[in-house]
């Protein structure tokens, strides 16, 4: 008797614990949706902005991530990184499927992900090209290793993909490691 007793009391007590953990982590939830809430007005007929839905901005919150922001670099610096941009972004535009692709040392891709490799594959696919005039290269904490913007537009509906990596100086390699903006188009082709 005492022995059932006391798993009774055990388990009401891990009960009490769960719910007390689940009541928590219900309050930071609920306090973080309510910094991110936002009513959107939506006039009839009129296309809704993601972007503006989910309050992203590509140019600042790529920038944010980067480590010596203010430190932009000119030159040389650039020229490197858009010479690797360019054959890794052929390299993947010029693939038939995405599954096609590889990420690998000739391509200049072997430090990137090859998910995020596939992702631009998709955003070329749905009409999006590689613009080399919004390339910018940043110093970075690392003494052989620069930190890099560049853009993926889409001139049917003036949208813009920002894309954030980092550029090994010593092998050429990229990372590319985040996408910034709200894609159009990307099921629909």
């Amino acid at each position: 008797m005492k022995k059932g007793l006391m798993v009774l009391v055990g388990l009401v007590f891990v009960i009490l614990i769960i719910l007390r953990i689940l009541s928590v982590n219900s309050e930071n939830i609920k306090k973080q949706s309510q910094k991110k809430d936002e009513v959107v007005l939506q006039k009839k007929g009129e296309d809704l902005n993601l972007g503006e839905v989910f309050n992203i901005n590509k140019s600042s919150d790529s920038i944010k991530v980067l480590e010596k922001k203010d430190k932009e670099l000119t030159g040389s610096e650039v020229d490197s990184v858009k010479e690797s941009l360019n054959q890794a972004l052929t390299y993947i535009q010029n693939q038939e499927n995405q599954s096609d692709i590889e990420v690998n040392y000739d391509n200049r891709l072997s430090i990137t992900r090859l998910s995020m490799a596939q992702t631009i594959k998709v955003m070329m696919g749905a009409g999006y090209s590689y613009d080399e005039s919004s390339v910018k290269v940043y110093e970075s904490k690392s003494d052989n290793v620069y930190q890099f913007i560049f853009n993926l537009k889409k001139e049917s509906d003036n949208t813009e993909l920002s894309y954030v990596g980092n550029y090994v100086v010593g092998t050429k390699q990229l990372e590319i490691v985040n996408m910034f903006g709200v894609p159009t188009d990307v099921f629909n082709g």
